[in-house]
């Protein structure tokens, strides 16, 4: 969403699943653009979808549809990425309503441990990121891709997202006057643009991220993360032999 509040960029704002949803990809990639804004010639049309990065089927679809395609692939602190992922699913489909714990979902037992870990629960899985960014790179080249750090994007977005229209190529839009920290939501939140002048200008009615961006995780003891970062810790270290130079994550130090 941030993204889409440059002049130059574009998309649907939604994900629209079209390289996963077999029902919507075999009604081809005419119909695939047919579902997107329209742009000009200046303009990038994006699309977002956090689980293309896991899906193989997915990346292949989308390296037979433009094998040139500029990547960017947003990652948090895995072990916040698994708090999160917890956190969701509390939101969704238990709604307060008999919620496990952490613990019951990630342990066999329930009890932390490093050998009882379950490893095929998406708060685990998701977050052995050098499994899927080796996927990713049997199809794409590292020059492709760029590795975006999500807890900074989150934190301070202005420089990560400079460092994406670096990337992009595209003239600098983003600045510290468009941002601003909500303290009643708890994070950023910006001024839109109004597309329907031109050039486009800023609109004063503000953009945030929605509620379950911003949604407050659950407590979860340190025991037990603890005992997750241990069970990653090899996974971390593998991805992060494995990046670019420039990616600056603390979890890599």
């Amino acid at each position: 969403k941030m993204l889409l509040s440059h002049p130059l960029i574009t998309g649907p704002n939604y994900e629209t699943g079209f390289f996963m949803k077999s029902n919507r990809y075999n009604r081809g990639f005419k119909w695939y653009r047919g579902i997107m804004p329209y742009s000009s010639e200046k303009e990038i049309t994006i699309e977002k979808s956090p689980m293309y990065f896991y899906n193989q089927n997915a990346l292949e679809r989308i390296y037979e549809y433009s094998r040139d395609m500029k990547l960017l692939l947003i990652l948090r602190d895995p072990i916040i990425r698994s708090i999160s992922d917890y956190a969701w699913w509390l939101a969704v489909k238990y709604k307060g309503n008999d919620t496990p714990s952490y613990e019951s979902i990630v342990f066999k037992n329930g009890k932390p441990s490093k050998s009882e870990i379950i490893t095929r629960v998406s708060e685990i899985e998701l977050s052995m990121y050098d499994i899927y960014y080796e996927n990713l790179l049997k199809l794409f080249k590292r020059e492709q891709i760029y590795i975006v750090n999500g807890d900074k994007l989150i934190s301070n977005p202005v420089p990560e997202l400079k460092k994406i229209e670096r990337f992009l190529n595209i003239p600098q839009y983003f600045n510290d006057d468009i941002f601003y920290f909500s303290k009643d939501k708890g994070f950023f939140c910006w001024r839109k643009m109004n597309r329907k002048t031109y050039p486009p200008c800023t609109m004063a009615e503000p953009e945030c991220l929605n509620s379950h961006n911003g949604r407050k995780h659950p407590n979860v003891s340190s025991n037990s993360l603890y005992e997750v970062e241990l069970f990653l810790k090899p996974h971390i270290q593998r991805f992060c032999t494995m990046v670019p130079a420039y990616v600056d994550f603390h979890w890599c130090s």
